[in-house]
């Protein structure tokens, strides 16, 4: 059959997946083999769990991360090991199942080690919360002290970057989220133009002058009303100048629109997370995708050989990229300058490691974030800042390594309250795009009403969907967030019913009338009830039995709480993303891992072998997953009616398969990324499209499920090779940083030894970077095709050619 492959890797040396629909999600398959077992295990971003790449026969879930030993092998009780780095030297986690999820240290006690400890996103390092003087990372996460109190003049602030070179948004609230600002000068346009996770629109970085927004989830018209036929609106941009959607339930991905008007091509030309491709943000005419990220040079022009750009921002002060189609990840360059070393120095996402913003010889990696000070220097014990901006008008960090989330500031000043107001990453929320000024908290995702205008009751709006079979939202002010709507009948509640990524927050699912704000997780007590002072839940739940969080703002990051009691161990427990697995919310008492997403029965009841539910929604109608482990990525159901086929068909994030977004019957998986065709449609073999960029100079996707991960280029000049290299976000695999010759894999996290160096046996590489000193990938299965030739059957002969002549 043909190989079904996900965000990762397929499961066999031959990359064949098995004849069960086995699923693989962002990672690595389960064998040295590269073989899936008999029972649909499933395998999320990370790495397998043993020495010998196999999972343990109870469905042990593997997050992304890294595995618990020395040995790769996980502990016999379902030890979840989330994305991060093992806890010691030795890699290995201690005897109480301390979870290692999205950055936390590496002790019961919280407490860095001395030999380099990794911290990824998470909390701080001590019992106390308190960052220790050494090396303190602080990620996307907790505040930084015990009393979990921010200082008072610490507002924070979400990822992105302030909007002038002095890092000062102007003064009518203009909206910066994840990306970059507009202009050279870093200067929103006066018409409050919003900018999502990208780039504006112009070599100028200058938005159209009337409020044209780029990037996840706007609605349909120009009105701001969705039609009437249930027309689906991804994460991204409408597709006319109009913003009106085709009558044909014409998708649309997260990006940006196609051409200088913002018209979408008329074959349905999908546009992914980024930025347009030429000067005049027009795209080519062959469907030319464009990857998340920003523009190569100063004039924020595209190559003509179809170079990618990843997401981030160019490498020097003057925002130009260098003459070698150097890649930029998400974050910033790594120097004063911002120019990039001549050696092709990755950065991650995040920024440089010193004052000077110079990355270190041996290719220092840097994480996401910001700098640490007023001056935007880090200490000088290599302290990793994670995601986000500085938090005053200023933009200057107090002294006190204040953490600062995602999200964008609160008032039409942009200038965040004094009280610690928090402020998620989204849209403003009046049609004047102005915060209101208790704190309104806006998410991602599209606005309330019929005409898109916020009402004036702080309603939140998150990413996700509408709430009705007609896709009309209520006129309360319902918000829709990425995940499910909150009753049997999908209606929103009457009282600015909100539903984040996650759960809502009563066991009748009905949200409090005080507009409670619920982040990707679940509610803060035992009633799923938040508490009356505009309690901040971010992504995660709670910390105590009764889910109420304590007086002083409190944070809580991804994750849910661990004991059936929903109560944290004493030794600061980290709980990864996610919900609870029971009707009751109950967790099991062997540290049963549940992933971010939603329940899987009408009762929200999870099934009793561990099945693992990811962000998304539920399967049936009536929301109950099939008795076999059916996975739910996040995205999209599979049919008109919303009902996923009985065999455990897989949906990512992302879109249908056709025009009428019915699913194929062979499990047809639909990964975040484009379609196919120019006509999007699927291909009948279980194509994959994952996300990235297409596969040809024509941007034209091969018909032999050609797969397109997401990340850079493979060479020094960040070419391409012509045998379908594939490259994924990450980190290189040795304490070099040089990858194997035999499609060394590295996944989410770090490699596999002591000595960080991957196995010499088609180890996979995911999210991260190419595979040699030289930042080029070997010739032997490197995946992601860059060629010219447009004609299918010749592609179909000359992969069996090629496969012949390695055999």
């Amino acid at each position: 059959m043909s190989a079904e492959i996900c965000s990762g890797v397929p499961n066999k040396a031959t990359y064949e997946l098995v004849s069960e629909c086995t699923q693989i999600c962002s990672g690595v398959p389960n064998k040295a083999t590269y073989e899936l077992v008999s029972e649909c295990t499933q395998i999320c971003s990370g790495v397998p769990n043993k020495a010998t790449y196999e999972l343990v026969s109870e469905c042990t879930q593997i997050c992304s991360g890294v595995p618990n030993k020395a040995t790769y092998e996980l502990v016999s009780e379902c030890t979840q090991i989330c994305s991060g780095v093992p806890n010691k030297a030795t890699y290995e986690l201690v005897s109480e199942c301390t979870q290692i999820c999205s950055g936390v240290p590496n002790k019961a006690t919280y407490e860095l080690v001395s030999e380099c400890t990794q911290i990824c996103s998470g909390v701080p390092n001590k019992a106390t919360y308190e960052l220790v003087s050494e090396c303190t990372q602080i990620c996307s996460g907790v505040p930084n002290k015990a009393t979990y109190e921010l200082v008072s003049e610490c507002t924070q602030i979400c990822s992105g970057v302030p909007n002038k070179a002095t890092y000062e948004l102007v003064s009518e609230c203009t909206q910066i989220c994840s990306g970059v600002p507009n202009k050279a000068t870093y200067e929103l346009v006066s018409e409050c133009t919003q900018i999502c996770s990208g780039v504006p629109n112009k070599a100028t970085y200058e938005l159209v002058s009337e409020c044209t927004q780029i990037c996840s989830g706007v609605p349909n018209k120009a009105t701001y009303e969705l039609v009437s036929e249930c027309t689906q609106i991804c994460s991204g941009v409408p597709n006319k100048a109009t913003y009106e959607l085709v009558s044909e339930c014409t998708q649309i991905c997260r990006g940006v629109p196609n051409k200088a008007t913002y018209e979408l091509v008329s074959e349905c030309t999908q546009i992914c997370s980024g930025v347009p491709n030429k000067a005049t943000y027009e795209l080519v005419s062959e469907c030319t995708q464009i990857c998340s990220g920003v523009p190569n040079k100063a004039t924020y022009e595209l190559v003509s050989e179809c170079t990618q750009i990843c997401s981030g921002v160019p490498n020097k002060a003057t925002y130009e990229l260098v003459s070698e189609c150097t890649q930029i990840c998400s974050g910033v360059p790594n120097k004063a300058t911002y120019e990039l070393v001549s050696e092709c120095t990755q950065i991650c996402s995040g920024v440089p490691n010193k004052a000077t913003y110079e990355l270190v010889s041996e290719c220092t990696q840097i994480c996401s974030g910001v700098p640490n000070k007023a001056t935007y220097e880090l200490v000088s014990e290599c302290t990793q800042i994670c995601s986000g901006v500085p938090n005053k008008a200023t933009y200057e960090l107090v002294s006190e390594c204040t953490q600062i989330c995602s999200g964008v500031p609160n008032k039409a000043t942009y200038e965040l309250v004094s009280e610690c107001t928090q402020i998620c990453s989204g849209v403003p929320n009046k049609a004047t795009y102005e915060l209101v000024s208790e704190c309104t908290q806006i998410c991602s995702g599209v606005p309330n009403k019929a005409t898109y205008e916020l009402v004036s009751e702080c309603t939140q709006i998150c990413s996700g969907v509408p709430n009705k079979a007609t896709y009309e939202l209520v006129s309360e002010c319902t918000q829709i967030c990425s995940g499910v709507p909150n009753k049997a009948t999908y209606e929103l509640v009457s009282e600015c019913t909100q539903i984040c990524s996650g759960v809502p927050n009563k066991a009748t699912y009905e949200l409090v009338s005080e507009c409670t704000q619920i982040c990707s997780g679940v509610p803060n007590k035992a009633t799923y009830e938040l508490v009356s002072e505009c309690t901040q839940i971010c992504s995660g739940v709670p910390n105590k039995a009764t889910y109420e969080l304590v007086s002083e703002c409190t944070q809580i990051c991804s994750g849910v709480p661990n004991k059936a009691t929903y109560e944290l161990v004493s030794e600061c427990t980290q709980i990864c993303s996610g919900v609870p697995n029971k009707a009751t919310y109950e967790l099991v008492s062997e540290c049963t891992q549940i992933c971010r997403g939603v329940p899987n029965k009408a009762t929200y009841e999870l099934v009793s072998e561990c099945t693992q539910i990811c962000s998304g929604v539920p399967n049936k109608a009536t929301y109950e997953l099939v008795s076999e482990c059916t996975q739910i990525c996040s995205g999209v159901p599979n049919k008109a009616t919303y009902e996923l086929v009985s065999e455990c068909t897989q949906i990512c994030s992302g879109v249908p398969n056709k025009a009428t977004y019915e699913l194929v019957s062979e499990c047809t998986q639909i990964c975040r990324g484009v379609p196919n065709k120019a006509t999007y449609e699927l291909v009948s073999e279980c194509t994959q499209i994952c996300s990235g960029v297409p596969n040809k100079a024509t941007y034209e996707l091969v018909s032999e499920c050609t797969q397109i991960c997401s990340g850079v280029p493979n060479k020094a000049t960040y070419e391409l090779v012509s045998e379908c290299t594939q490259i994924c976000s990450g980190v290189p695999n040795k304490a070099t940083y040089e990858l194997v010759s035999e499609c060394t894999q590295i996944c989410s996290g770090v490699p596999n030894k002591a000595t960080y160096e991957l196995v010499s046996e088609c180890t996979q590489i995911c999210s991260g970077v190419p595979n040699k000193a030289t930042y080029e990938l070997v010739s032997e299965c490197t995946q992601i095709r860059n060629s010219k030739a447009a004609d299918t059957n010749h592609w179909v002969r000359l992969a069996e050619k090629s496969a012949s002549k390695r055999l």
